[in-house]
């Protein structure tokens, strides 16, 4: 995780490039949150746990609409063991004239996620892509 974040940098500079949309779509970035729900001591967020961050860190962020999903992570922890654990795999769509914004909402959730459930990376990616029918 903490390997992608650092390459982030790079990745995004190919988001400030405008995008040759064909005919009907329009230039759009996608956001990719991974959201480990393992935590320290052998806890889990529970369904509610989840979905009370949702609610108070995701939705209003991104009030458009965004898609959350489930899927199994798996990681090497600072220990060197490769460890598996639960995910919810958040996405958004927004234009490209507001990946700045998305970007930043998104970082802000990932940071209140990490500090209240102890996660010591949440992985995030941002892609540069074209959409239609949903701006």
């Amino acid at each position: 995780m903490r390997r992608l974040l650092a390459l982030l940098p790079l990745l995004l500079a190919g988001c400030a490039q405008p995008l040759g949309c064909g005919a009907g779509l329009v230039p759009s970035v996608g956001l990719t949150g991974l959201f480990g729900l393992d935590m320290p001591g052998g806890q889990r967020l529970s369904p509610a746990q989840w979905q009370a961050f949702q609610n108070a860190e995701l939705q209003p962020r991104f009030p458009a609409g965004f898609t959350v999903s489930d899927a199994t992570g798996s990681w090497r922890g600072p220990d060197g063991r490769i460890t598996s654990d639960p995910t919810k795999v958040f996405l958004v769509l927004a234009p490209a004239a507001q990946a700045a914004t998305a970007r930043a909402g998104l970082e802000q959730a990932i940071a209140v996620y990490r500090r209240d459930f102890q996660q010591q990376s949440v992985g995030l990616l941002m892609q540069p892509g074209c959409t239609s029918g949903l701006f």
